[in-house]
């Protein structure tokens, strides 16, 4: 077993891992500007 913040710094340090946060921030800012317009009002 892994402590869990052990594990998440591993995450960080790693190569593939180290472009994902600026993406998801991306993702959460359009997902929140099309949250307007999503099915339930279409």
């Amino acid at each position: 077993f892994i402590p869990k913040n052990r594990m998440r710094k591993a995450q960080r340090n790693h190569p593939t891992q180290k472009k994902m946060p600026k993406a998801k921030k991306m993702a959460r800012k359009t997902r929140a500007k099309f949250r307007d317009f999503g099915p339930s009002k279409a």
